[in-house]
């Protein structure tokens, strides 16, 4: 098993996507369970994935199978970014309520 995107030695790719995707899963629940500073494990996620899929195309030895790899890679570049948006929207969030910041209406209309 050897994928190019990850920038690992081909006989421990399964390792380290193993290793990864366990890390995604409890970064998940984590940061499903409600606020708290758990949710920072998911935007230390969704960075580090921005990173690895940003930084696999200018590694020497990736090369796009053609137009659909292309393809294929932009709507997965683009859906890591948009999770990144979205962990750091809500990890924000969280952090601003649990601080306390003006304009913050708790429990008035």
């Amino acid at each position: 098993m050897y994928l190019p995107l990850v920038p690992v030695e081909p006989d421990r790719v399964a390792t380290a996507l193993f290793s990864a995707g366990t890390f995604a899963v409890v970064a998940a629940i984590l940061a499903a369970k409600g606020p708290g500073p758990s949710r920072l494990l998911m935007l230390i996620w969704s960075a580090a994935l921005v990173g690895v899929l940003g930084s696999s195309v200018f590694r020497s030895d990736f090369r796009f199978d053609g137009v659909p790899g292309l393809a294929t890679y932009g709507w997965l570049f683009l859906g890591a970014v948009l999770l990144l948006y979205a962990s750091w929207l809500r990890y924000s969030v969280t952090r601003r309520a649990r601080v306390g910041f003006r304009g913050h209406t708790r429990g008035r209309l």
